[in-house]
């Protein structure tokens, strides 16, 4: 059951955990759904592509911010974005939240941090149980005046879109 929420209430809450101690499997912190990319202990999306209850966006680009979720979590400037794009009402509630801040969601701790993609632009650290994936949406590893400078961000594994026009992609090792 839910807890009742209100716009001036952050909705980003510690509820009862739902698995158990056991190691953790990627596949069982996040996962590819119709709505999007879903963490079922922490039962939310990441850039989810359709109406979901409590959504986590990487930046406000139109192809990761969409209007009509229950709960937006992001950043300051990606709800701004959002709401010049879409109007005040694009989502239920709003709750901003900074670079390298945890917050605890159902006992998965999630944290943003800059991508340098565009203003706003976040990688989504998720970690539950000693297991960190983290969820870059976009991101510019080179530098631009316009947006915080991309941080790299120690993980087990690493979530990212491969450009449309980009026939074979590699990640340079550090």
């Amino acid at each position: 059951m839910l807890p009742e929420i209100s716009p001036d209430k952050p909705v980003f809450l510690c509820r009862k955990n739902i698995l158990s101690s056991q190691t953790m499997k990627p596949q069982n912190l996040l996962q590819p759904r119709p709505a999007g990319l879903y963490c079922p202990p922490g039962d939310f999306y990441i850039d989810p592509v359709r109406p979901v209850e409590r959504a986590m966006i990487t930046h406000g680009h139109a192809d990761h911010a969409r209007a009509g979720h229950g709960h937006v979590l992001a950043t300051r400037e990606t709800l701004d974005i959002m709401e010049l794009r879409y109007g005040a009402g694009f989502a239920a509630s709003r709750q901003p939240i900074g670079y390298g801040e945890p917050l605890q969601q159902d006992g998965v701790t999630v944290s943003f941090h800059p991508a340098g993609h565009v203003l706003g632009s976040a990688q989504i650290a998720v970690e539950k149980n000693g297991l960190r994936i983290v969820a870059s949406g976009d991101y510019k590893r080179h530098p631009d005046a316009t947006c915080a400078p991309f941080e790299p961000v120690r993980c087990d594994v690493f979530i990212t879109e491969r450009p449309s026009a980009c026939r074979f992609s590699s990640i340079p090792t550090p």
